[in-house]
């Protein structure tokens, strides 16, 4: 059995301000292969609390997926290092999971298309985190559907703000937290007459972007 070790950053950007933005940004991943015929993930770092190893993990479930087709020959052994808060909307947990299955299809000599090759690179992108919001799409679904916003006229009077610019999930982010329009319009006046960005919310919103075409 080959016990070497498969490592890779998944995500990572460079540093800009110490006081605006984490660096390095990056969760690791380390596969090793081993004899015992099991799945066994284990989490660490800063953000690695609450996230399940077992079945109701995804990437978990992509693993069993593929040695349900596969005969399987060899145990997987992964070690991720969460540096990425959760509720980000990086899609950290996608690249994980297609860095995997790479892996698993180059065992068996197998031709493997990454969803990530044009991945952005740190020099690329700049984020501004607001993890403590921990923003998520049930949520949002939560919110759009028992108070119908910005639809429900009463409701709309009290939106901090709307616009038909943003999408009526950037709208309800906006308005719950006001401090994230304010980071957002500081942004576009820092950068209206550079045509070369573009800024923007990533993922469920507790974060925004600053993308350098």
């Amino acid at each position: 059995m080959n016990h070497k070790k498969y490592y890779k950053k998944i995500f990572g950007i460079l540093q800009k301000d110490e006081s605006l933005f984490f660096t390095p940004l990056f969760d690791e991943v380390e596969i090793q292969k081993v004899s015992k015929k099991k799945i066994h993930i284990l989490f660490k770092g800063p953000y690695s609390k609450g996230i399940p190893n077992n079945q109701e993990n995804a990437l978990f479930q992509a693993i069993e997926k593929f040695f349900d087709t596969h005969h399987k020959t060899f145990g997987i052994q992964i070690t991720i290092t969460k540096n990425i808060p959760q509720g980000t909307g990086l899609k950290e947990e996608k690249q994980i999971i297609d860095f995997v299955l790479s892996f698993l299809h180059a065992q068996y000599a197998e031709r493997f298309t990454s969803q990530f090759i044009n991945i952005l690179s740190p020099k690329d992108i700049t984020i501004y985190l607001f993890p403590e919001y921990n923003i998520t799409q049930q949520w949002l679904y939560e919110v759009t559907t028992f108070l119908s916003l910005p639809e429900n006229k009463k409701t709309k009077e009290h939106l901090f703000h709307y616009s038909p610019q943003f999408s009526l999930e950037e709208n309800i982010i906006f308005s719950y937290y006001p401090d994230i329009f304010t980071k957002y319009n500081t942004l576009q006046q820092q950068y209206k007459n550079d045509k070369n960005k573009e800024i923007g919310l990533i993922g469920q919103g507790s974060a925004l972007y600053i993308l350098e075409r």
